[in-house]
């Protein structure tokens, strides 16, 4: 875990909530982080309902995408968030801070929160706590836009549909270059005298 990625942001909004949930955190820190992650326990206040979990994958990270009831990123930059992507498609509703990459990523599949505002973070969480409906809803429609536009399969088919036309044309080009450079026929019209 590293600053930019919001942790902070999440455990305010989630401290000032009363909520009957609990937080789930996974991810571990790296050794120049450690006083980040100092930071992140002190912050949680012993907080038995915040659970840091260190860093998960395989079927330990499935699971907790299958049963969490919300996907929550307050990243403050990001590239595409592959744990994002998994978490839409285990069918799981999103909410994100509201930069470009994550807008793109979930659009009208998730809900967004404003970059950087705990408070707002808050709001949203509250929000759809309180409105399990949409919840489940908008996790149906990130588990279809994966499926749609994120589907490493379907990516994979297309690359290489676009590589092989390319590599066409260019083949293409590369032999109409040859057949100019290359005239069939040559002609000499020398004056030379023998």
């Amino acid at each position: 875990m590293i600053p930019l990625k919001g942790v902070h942001y999440l455990i305010r909004a989630f401290l000032s909530l009363p909520l009957n949930k609990k937080l789930v955190i996974a991810g571990d820190c790296s050794k120049e982080n450690q006083a980040y992650c100092i930071y992140l326990k002190q912050l949680c206040r012993d907080n038995p309902n915040i659970i840091f979990t260190g860093y998960q994958r395989g079927k330990i990270l499935a699971e907790l995408f299958a049963n969490c009831y919300l996907y929550v990123s307050a990243s403050e930059a990001e590239g595409l968030s592959l744990s994002l992507l998994e978490a839409m498609a285990a069918g799981r509703c999103a909410l994100v801070s509201d930069i470009p990459e994550n807008k793109e990523a979930i659009n009208d599949a998730g809900y967004t929160f404003k970059n950087k505002s705990f408070v707002d973070l808050a709001q949203k969480i509250l929000f759809l706590h309180n409105h399990p409906e949409l919840v489940l809803k908008n996790g149906a429609l990130a588990r279809l836009r994966v499926k749609n536009f994120y589907n490493w399969s379907k990516i994979a088919r297309q690359t290489l549909a676009l590589y092989t036309k390319v590599l066409t044309e260019e083949s293409v080009k590369e032999k109409r270059k040859q057949k100019h450079a290359n005239p069939a026929f040559v002609s000499s019209a020398s004056n030379s005298r023998h």
